[in-house]
This record gives structure tokens, C-alpha cells and sequence, in this order.
């Protein structure tokens, strides 16, 4: 994923590429009104417009040569989903993205364990999904029990589902980086914090890495 930059200063914009090179991408707010969005894009960039409903809204199909899009607006702010690789991205999979979108809610930010050690973690919740970066260090031993060399690592998930104020994920499926660490994190989102558990361990050039139970306390901050 990589941000877009905007017409407008409170407008957004993210471009999505999956393994396959299928690329999405989401922009909002750079227009004032539906109706200067739509002049724009059929003005400027020769897009062919027929009106459609998105999410359930008045909107319209934009389309020219190997470009498609939707464009809608919704609670005052002018959005456009489109593709350039209509190949892979159909119309359909455009609906179904945007019958997807998610209401942004907050991010979070906190640490736990041993902040030296690398302990921390930052969130971003929707209404039903939460993004996430855990990281972690723990000191390790060698064979013998004698101290061995430290170790960090780090998992990420994007747009994990959640079961109502709580989730799980297996460190060993969203690890990053090239150490094989195994594991599980989970947490509860409260009104003003997420609380997190996590433990992680594995054993690195005769190293063996146990980072032992883990609490994370991450603080709400509003989203603008």
C-alpha cells in the first residue's frame, strides 16, 4: 500500500498492489461536490460517466481505455475507486471493494514488557477490522543456560478481522522479517485502550529466544 496525495488538504488517497499486480486505488475529499468531481474527470481525463448507485448512493461508472473507476459521495465527502488494470480488477471487484469499505475509527499507540528491549506497538481500528505492528526482544541463551545473543522481532496484519472488541493473529503467519519467531498475539479494544498479550519465542544460530508473557497497554489517539 502507498498514500496518494491530495487536490485538497483534507483530502486522502491510497494505492493498493496485490502479489498479482492488480492495483486499487481509493481517493476522498479531493473534491468539494460530486457534480466538480465528475466534471473533472470527464473534462480532464476523458472518462466516459454513466450513473450507477454505489453503497447504496447516486454515483457513476467512469470509464476510458484500460481505466475504470466508481464515484460517489457519502456523508459530504466526494470518493473515487478506480483500477488501472482492468484485467485483473473488474467492475464487480470494484463493487465488492467498495461495499467493503470500512468507517474509520481510531489509531493507538503504546509499549509493554521491556520498552528497551523494543517492546511496542501502533493500531488502527475500523468499524470491523484493526491494523496492527507488534514488535518484540527478548534475551537469549545458549546451550548450558549461558546468556546468548539478543534477539527482536515484529508482526504486522493489515485489516484483521475483529470479533466485536476483541483478536487474535499467529505470529508465525504475520511475522515479519526473516526470523522464524512462533507465537500468538491478542487483544481487547476498549473504549480508550487496546489491552495486548503476546509471547513469542524460537531459536536463532543456537540461540534460544523466549520473550515469556507480554503486556501491551496502547493509548487512544482521535483520528482528524
Amino acid at each position: 500500500m502507498s498514500v496518494l496525495g491530495s487536490r485538497r488538504r483534507s483530502g486522502y488517497g491510497f494505492r493498493l498492489v496485490s502479489p498479482s499486480d492488480a492495483v486499487i486505488a481509493l481517493q476522498a475529499g479531493n473534491f468539494s461536490t460530486l457534480k466538480a468531481a465528475l466534471r473533472y474527470d470527464t473534462r480532464f481525463f476523458g472518462f466516459k460517466a454513466k450513473r450507477t448507485r454505489v453503497r447504496g448512493r447516486a454515483g457513476y461508472v467512469l470509464t476510458r481505455p484500460r481505466e475504470r473507476a466508481l464515484l460517489w459521495s457519502e456523508s459530504g465527502r466526494v470518493y473515487e475507486l478506480g483500477s488501472g488494470t482492468p484485467g485483473k480488477v473488474s467492475l464487480k471487484d470494484l463493487r465488492a471493494t467498495a461495499a467493503g469499505l470500512d468507517k474509520l475509527e481510531r489509531d493507538y499507540v503504546g509499549s509493554g514488557g521491556d520498552p528497551d528491549l523494543g517492546d511496542g506497538a501502533v493500531a488502527v481500528t475500523t468499524e470491523h477490522t484493526i491494523t496492527i505492528d507488534v514488535s518484540w526482544g527478548a534475551n537469549c541463551t545458549l546451550p548450558g543456560g549461558m546468556p546468548g545473543t539478543g534477539y527482536a522481532g515484529a508482526a504486522h496484519a493489515t485489516l484483521l478481522r475483529r470479533q466485536g472488541g476483541r483478536f487474535g493473529l499467529d505470529i508465525a503467519q504475520f511475522r515479519t522479517g526473516d526470523l522464524a519467531w512462533a507465537g500468538n498475539v491478542a487483544g481487547t479494544i476498549g473504549p480508550d485502550a487496546i489491552a495486548l498479550g503476546m509471547q513469542a519465542s524460537g531459536v536463532f544460530d543456537g540461540n534460544t529466544c523466549d520473550t515469556g508473557p507480554l503486556a501491551y497497554a496502547l493509548d487512544q489517539r482521535p483520528m482528524d
